[in-house]
């Protein structure tokens, strides 16, 4: 699987500020590659977007290739996968979750756990207030206004603490495929079993 990614993934992503990095970790080789944004201009009355660069990391591992653009966490996850992880199919929930979207079998299913998902995030804007404003930028660089007028109305420094709402989220499923009538997706996410 390494050998794969080393091959595949940076062909993927664009554009790439050279050929993959490899080094050793725990008898586990990470490949390190950076890709870079260019700077994009912004018309009148509009935010420029600076240029931007980014190292993604991955390796493999049992049956998974992981992926990170945070270095100590791929090294983390290399560290616990020796413990077998528990298989998804006996998350609690998930089977009766999957039988309201037709079941596993419809030709796609996905799972998401948006507690371990929307901690991450949480986390890393409140360290980081600008970073979500860095990325609605990136995304829509065209966006108009007054940069510091934005960041009065979201300081993302003022969330508390992901504990404080981590029993609001849960996990989601959903399910797609194709009918003679044409495509389907179905999406479930059940009440958290904390709010229940």
């Amino acid at each position: 699987a390494a050998s794969w990614c080393a091959g595949t993934v940076p062909r993927m992503l664009a554009p790439i500020a050279g050929p993959p990095e490899e080094r050793e970790f725990h008898g586990k080789k990470i490949y390190s590659i950076t890709t870079g944004v260019p700077a994009a201009e912004g018309e009148e009355g509009a935010v420029a977007v600076p240029s931007t660069s980014q190292t993604l990391s991955f390796a493999a591992s049992g049956d998974y290739v992981a992926l990170s653009t945070d270095a100590a966490t791929l090294e983390e996850y290399l560290r616990s996968s020796g413990t077998p992880a528990k298989p998804l199919r006996d998350f609690t929930g998930l089977a009766q979750a999957a039988q309201k979207i037709g079941g596993m079998e419809t030709g796609l299913f996905t799972f998401e756990n948006q507690k371990a998902s929307y901690e991450v995030l949480w986390k890393a804007v409140k360290a980081d207030p600008e970073l979500f404003q860095q990325g609605l930028f990136m995304l829509f660089p065209k966006i108009g206004g007054d940069e510091e007028g934005m960041k009065e109305w979201l300081d993302f420094s003022l969330l508390p603490d992901f504990s404080a709402v981590a029993k609001y989220f849960g996990f989601a499923v959903m399910s797609g495929g194709t009918t003679p009538e044409g495509f389907f997706i179905r999406a479930y996410g059940p009440t958290p079993s904390t709010l229940k």
